[in-house]
């Protein structure tokens, strides 16, 4: 799949241009080679004296581009 990625913050093509907030008329063309998930984060509370155990795991999930154009 490609994926155009139209909100560019900044641009160097022999001369950095800075956007204010973005850069007008810039995008970005990528394609999307993996999706994966991250390491596992483990999340435990615990409420003393009131018997109160809670331990959530988490992934985050991730995805790999490879970037295939850069128009400015």
């Amino acid at each position: 799949a490609t994926v155009t990625l139209d909100k560019v913050l900044l641009v160097d093509d022999g001369g950095v241009k800075v956007g204010k907030p973005l850069v007008d008329g810039a995008s970005v063309e990528a394609k999307v080679v993996d999706h994966h998930k991250g390491d596992k984060v483990i999340t435990f509370k615990y409420a003393r004296r009131h018997r109160t155990r809670r331990k959530v795991g988490f992934r985050h999930s991730h995805t790999t581009l490879e970037i295939v154009g850069i128009k400015a």
